[in-house]
């Protein structure tokens, strides 16, 4: 009778089985945190950032927090000597029509979608961060106060420009596709939520039925 063959190497397999546990264990907890904590990878440890971006990095939902509202960002058209003749350009459905359109093939589509949703966020930031100044220093305002003021504020924020410029590009760049005549004409930008049901509008927020205004600029020349 052969005796049995013993493995070759069993303490590095038994320590190779513990590591790849290890790692699994510090994966989900990790993930875990992020997801009940709701900050980012950067906020709680920027040192791993780079290691967790690149190989730990997952894309699916099954944790993710429900959305309450969808965000668009409007472009609206009008005529400078007839104010009354406008158009109205939703953005944010431009780009994601153009990717079911170019699907599969649409890389280029979904590069420009999330290029466009990065510039909001950034664009949303500074709107939030003057949004908290002005409620400090003028308390006790209707939520129409802090929007308006928080709009104005970031459109003359001479150090913040990019993001607004960015969007600004992008809306010239979806009117040139949509083959859109703009002579004679001036533009105005509107972040809107679009609350999703049931979901509606906090009771002090600037609504138009499901809508809650965000942000809206002044008309500027193209």
């Amino acid at each position: 009778m052969q005796p049995a063959n013993t493995p070759k190497y069993p303490i590095a397999y038994k320590w190779l089985s513990y590591c790849i546990v290890a790692a699994f264990f510090y994966y989900w907890l990790f993930t875990t945190g992020l997801i009940f904590f709701r900050k980012s990878i950067t906020a709680v440890s920027p040192r791993q950032t780079a290691v967790y971006n690149a190989f730990w990095r997952q894309n699916w939902k099954l944790f993710a927090s429900t959305y309450i509202y969808n965000r668009e960002l409007k472009l609206v058209l009008r005529d400078k000597l007839n104010p009354a003749e406008s158009d109205t350009v939703a953005l944010v459905s431009y780009a994601v029509s153009e990717k079911r359109k170019f699907a599969p093939f649409n890389n280029y589509e979904d590069a420009l979608d999330h290029l466009l949703y990065r510039i909001m966020n950034g664009l949303e930031m500074q709107l939030t961060a003057k949004k908290i100044a002005l409620q400090k220093q003028f308390p006790n305002q209707p939520d129409s106060f802090y929007m308006q003021q928080s709009s104005l504020l970031t459109e003359g924020d001479s150090l913040h420009q990019t993001d607004l410029q960015n969007l600004i590009s992008y809306g010239k760049y979806v009117l040139n596709k949509k083959n859109i005549d703009t002579t004679g004409k001036e533009f105005q930008l509107i972040l809107v939520y679009e609350y999703i049901h049931p979901q509606v509008p906090p009771a002090n927020v600037v609504a138009n039925g499901n809508a809650a205004t965000f942000f809206i600029s002044t008309f500027k020349n193209l």
